[in-house]
């Protein structure tokens, strides 16, 4: 095969669910040898579908038509049998979430031996080991084999999958949503290996994500997917730069910025820097020398000395990278782990009942057998309350009355998150803790339910405790940051403070990465 053949042509791909309209419809595409093509679109575009289309791991009763080639190799899209055995040394894949895709009970290196084994002999397999850790930059090798993946940072495991993915040595890449539920910082590093290691290989690397900021520091090409078609397919700088259809025009036009960030007047910061701390009247919440070790008095203090108030009507975000303790926070807040230390003082005696979560997986937060109209009447039953849904209640988080009666695969992420906060609002409480509440939405969807939480901080004067790692999401929504490092707070103080003058390595390194991916797509829309 010559240097410029596609090592993949998609033609005509076709898939149908059931009795519903097409998830994909007419798809076709090429990739060559060491090429990056992104593939963006909103939520229900059909970017995972084809991913899992390439792969022969659609559900049995997914309708496919189409062919899929592979150099001199051509099959029908609906030939399961034969896309499976291109698993592996054809197409390899890269999941979003590692700790769901790895085998708890495994070592990494009984899992990666497994996978290196189906291709080598085991002499060739027990060489290979340390180089395809290296490779990924897991060193030393020698410590992260004996781990488990639950021994394993977020990016620790991420790398893990792209050794995984690339020991068979294929000829294609499929990245699908692979960074997005990491930091800025690992997110550059992640994606930025991906890249490196399919060009090294000459593998081609087709690359799903949310976050064009990304894309536009990795992409070669990028195809926009609309309702299952393609609506623009060309050079990054082309699509991203000047794009020609509306739905890219709508994605760019979503992203969130730091230069755009909030600094809200009324949370103001003092002279001394060394404080930098927001004053404001209204208190909701005061937490004091805070410390947290859920693993038990052995393992190291999720959090550590923590110290911070919340206001009614305020947002605050908290930013850090895996493992800073940002979850942990969320869980103390709400009651669900006691602190083996310090105090979280509740303006007035309502207490733990005053605060309610809204998780990160809004599909995995509603029990898939109950009607909405039931999960959203499940927290007043609980509390021995009126258990029927306010007219209002919909109306305040911008939701149809008439979905009430549906089940949460009915529903869209976006749907289905509103759903959460309306649950969470049910309480009428007086904080409300989002963790990583939009990192799994694309960036339309993103900005409508940070537009919306916003809202209802200010119109129902809720504290709002926003957590994430995405720091242009946080710094939008947020009037004031924290700053978590290693279960310590390192930084604090309003956005424009802590965006424009970081005094912790950690937040400098954040701040860095983030402006680095804005300016990337900055240059392309120059250009």
């Amino acid at each position: 095969m010559s240097a410029s053949a596609p090592v993949l042509v998609v033609e005509d791909l076709t898939v149908r669910h059931g009795g519903e309209k097409h998830a994909l419809a007419g798809v076709s595409l090429s990739l060559r040898a060491g090429e990056v093509l992104c593939v963006v679109g909103a939520s229900g575009a059909g970017k995972s579908t084809l991913a899992l289309a390439l792969l022969g791991a659609l559900p049995p009763s997914a309708v496919c038509s189409g062919r899929i080639c592979m150099g001199s190799r051509a099959f029908d899209a609906d030939d399961r049998q034969s896309l499976e055995g291109l698993r592996g040394r054809g197409i390899g894949m890269v999941w979003q979430d590692p700790l769901a895709t790895l085998h708890p009970l495994r070592t990494i290196r009984a899992q990666l031996g497994e996978v290196l084994l189906a291709t080598r002999s085991p002499l060739a397999m027990k060489a290979r080991l340390d180089t395809a850790l290296l490779d990924v930059g897991l060193d030393p090798p020698a410590v992260f084999l004996r781990r488990y993946p639950h021994q394993l940072s977020g990016g620790q495991r991420q790398r893990t999958g792209v050794a995984l993915a690339l020991a068979a040595a294929p000829a294609v890449l499929v990245a699908d949503e692979a960074t997005s539920a990491l930091d800025a910082s690992l997110r550059l590093e992640v994606a930025t290996l991906l890249r490196d290691r399919c060009r090294a290989a000459g593998a081609g690397l087709i690359f799903i994500a949310h976050d064009l900021s990304l894309v536009a520091s990795m992409a070669d090409r990028v195809l926009v997917l609309e309702q299952g078609r393609v609506v623009e397919v060309g050079h990054a700088s082309e699509v991203l730069g000047a794009p020609c259809s509306e739905a890219a025009r709508r994605l760019l036009a979503a992203r969130p910025r730091t230069s755009s960030s909030r600094s809200h007047a009324a949370v103001a910061l003092r002279e001394n820097d060394a404080v930098r701390e927001p004053v404001a009247t209204t208190t909701a919440v005061r937490v004091r020398n805070l410390v947290a070790r859920p693993g038990g008095r052995r393992m190291r203090a999720a959090l550590d000395g923590v110290d911070f108030d919340l206001y009614r009507a305020r947002v605050l975000g908290v930013v850090g990278a895996s493992g800073s303790g940002k979850s942990t926070l969320a869980r103390v807040l709400a009651g669900l782990i006691a602190p083996e230390s310090g105090a979280v003082g509740h303006a007035d005696k309502a207490g733990q009942s005053a605060v309610q979560l809204v998780f990160q997986d809004p599909a995995a937060s509603f029990d898939p057998r109950m009607r909405l109209r039931e999960s959203l009447a499940e927290p007043a039953r609980l509390a021995r309350r009126d258990t029927s849904v306010p007219q209002d209640l919909l109306q305040r988080v911008q939701l149809d009355v008439a979905l009430l009666d549906r089940y949460p695969h009915e529903l869209s992420g976006g749907q289905l998150q509103r759903f959460a906060i309306a649950r969470a609002l049910q309480c009428a409480p007086q904080v409300l803790v989002c963790d990583e509440a939009v990192s799994a939405l694309d960036t339309i969807v993103q900005g409508e339910i940070l537009n919306l939480l916003r809202e209802i901080a200010e119109r129902e004067r809720v504290a709002v405790v926003f957590i994430g790692h995405d720091l242009a999401a946080v710094a939008s929504i947020s009037d004031y940051l924290l700053v978590l490092h290693e279960g310590r707070v390192v930084d604090r103080g309003t956005v424009a403070v802590v965006l424009e003058r970081p005094l912790h390595p950690a937040t400098q390194a954040m701040v860095a990465s983030t402006r680095t991916l804005e300016n990337a797509m900055d240059v392309l829309i120059r250009e």
